[in-house]
């Protein structure tokens, strides 16, 4: 999905993407994306809204997703890590790590940033018996809290304390691997509920050779990173413009209705979006040089941004996100009937990488719900499935 919104991002985000664009392609969406998430990184907690009794800080966490290697997923993480690396290296955090080894290096340094090149493989490490609590942990950092504790061991207590911690993720998949393996209970329990997903399922260039990339406009954009953060002066706190806050506050209370209409399965995503909405409306006011002050163009921008996010997880919410993980087959058995009309079962086995016991069941239910024809062998949508 290329929302209309990201065409026109603010001076860096643009400068940044025309430059990773002219060297990769990786899919435009990826790049802008990405630079809002380098510079979500490097801003750290210089920035701030107070709302209620917390303060809300810029940190994103993204997952870009693409249905091959040849979408250059890691590729556009790759630029955006490196770009943070050059301005402040060491913030990039360790890609395996257990729980007591993340909080030791954040107890030392506070400020981190997760890459995970395949995101499946950080979900993994919190299935280790040894990370019991490290989903717990990441959902609790999440949200920037002043200070966090933790005590380990019974005779002898072992205290970790990370003051102002503050932590961005960057992951990526393939859509499928995300639709099949994320379950509704998955997306309830709020951890993945917290990330943004950007996907691409088409390629506006094909590059053979990738093409030197541009030394002297990558430090350009370093330098101006360098000085967006250091425009930061004072508290940190920022502010709406009084036409802002009354734009935001309308856009608000339609997007809350809205939200009631979303999948069941997705809807714990939609409370998230109307905080990232004030994230993005920092960082585009930051880029704008509007500091301390979020102009009612930022606010404009920030909540078409989180409105775009929203349609992401609608779609990615009807082609099986959050479902069981037999209706998640069902559906991709659908579609894949759909892309091929006409495909045998030895096809659509291939297609879906799925036994022939699975594929047995579910065929049997859309056979019998009429989802499904099947002529000499070959399998073809009928008119109650037209539309899966």
């Amino acid at each position: 999905m290329t929302p209309a919104i990201l065409q026109q991002p603010e001076t860096f985000t643009r400068a940044y993407s025309r430059w990773a664009e002219s060297f990769t392609d990786a899919p435009p969406q990826f790049h802008r994306m990405t630079a809002y998430w380098v510079l979500s990184t490097l801003l750290g907690r210089r920035a701030y809204l107070h709302l209620g009794d917390d303060w809300l800080f810029p940190n994103l966490w993204l997952v870009v997703l693409a249905p091959s290697s040849f979408y250059r997923k890691s590729t556009a993480l790759s630029i955006g890590a490196k770009m943070v690396n050059a301005v402040n290296p060491g913030i990039i955090l360790p890609s395996e790590f257990s729980q007591e080894c993340l909080v030791a290096l954040m107890q030392q340094q506070p400020h981190g940033a997760l890459v995970s090149y395949e995101f499946r493989s950080l979900l993994a490490l919190m299935q280790k018996d040894y990370n019991s609590g490290l989903q717990s942990f990441l959902t609790e950092i999440y949200d920037s809290p002043p200070e966090y504790l933790r005590k380990t061991g019974t005779k002898e207590i072992k205290e970790y304390r990370i003051e102002k911690p503050y932590l961005t993720i960057m992951g990526a998949s393939t859509l499928d691997w995300l639709l099949q393996s994320v379950q509704g209970g998955d997306i309830a329990g709020g951890f993945l509920a917290r990330f943004l997903f950007v996907s691409a399922d088409t390629k506006s260039k094909v590059l053979a050779f990738q093409p030197p990339a541009d030394q002297a406009q990558k430090g350009q954009l370093i330098e101006t990173l360098k000085r967006l953060a250091g425009s930061i002066k004072g508290s940190g706190r920022m502010e709406y413009a009084l036409e802002a806050r009354r734009y935001y506050e309308q856009w608000y209370s339609g997007f809350c209705q809205k939200a009631e209409t979303a999948p069941d399965a997705v809807r714990a995503f939609f409370p998230r979006l109307t905080a990232y909405a004030h994230k993005f409306a920092m960082l585009e006011a930051v880029m704008a040089g509007h500091y301390p002050q979020i102009t009612l163009q930022d606010c404009r921008t920030a909540c078409l941004i989180a409105e775009s996010f929203a349609a992401e997880i609608r779609s990615l919410g009807a082609q099986s996100l959050g479902k069981s993980k037999f209706e998640a087959i069902k559906i991709r058995l659908l579609n894949s009937i759909k892309r091929h009309p006409g495909a045998d079962k030895r096809m659509l086995l291939r297609n879906m990488n799925l036994s022939a016991k699975v594929f047995g069941d579910v065929e049997q239910t859309i056979r019998q719900t009429g989802e499904v024809e099947i002529r000499d062998g070959c399998y073809y949508l009928s008119d109650v499935g037209g539309n899966a």
